[in-house]
């Protein structure tokens, strides 16, 4: 997640679902050395997205935004080691530190 907002009242946002997230056992890392706007994730080790999408209408339709998917167990595992070595970078979000 974005520890790091340009956006204030994105961060409140983000940050008041942590308690939910945390009380069904989902672990939160905080990247905070810079503003964080891609978003990537990696499925079951065989396919991956990434990308600048936004859940929202303005992805949709007003701004250029994209996301490729790859189906590739070795692309998904690449990616996902990736995913390791920046989470050794952030702040881990716990129940303490909430």
């Amino acid at each position: 997640m974005a520890g790091v907002s340009d956006l204030p009242l994105v961060r409140r946002a983000t940050t008041y679902l942590y308690s939910s997230f945390l009380s069904r056992q989902i672990l939160i890392f905080e990247w905070n050395k810079s503003v964080l706007h891609g978003k990537a994730a990696a499925i079951d080790n065989k396919w991956a997205t990434i990308g600048s999408f936004n859940l929202n209408s303005l992805s949709c339709y007003d701004s250029i935004k994209m996301n490729v998917q790859v189906y590739s167990p070795d692309f998904a595992e690449t990616l996902r080691s990736d995913f390791d070595r920046v989470k050794s970078k952030c702040r881990e979000v716990t129940n303490e530190t909430l």
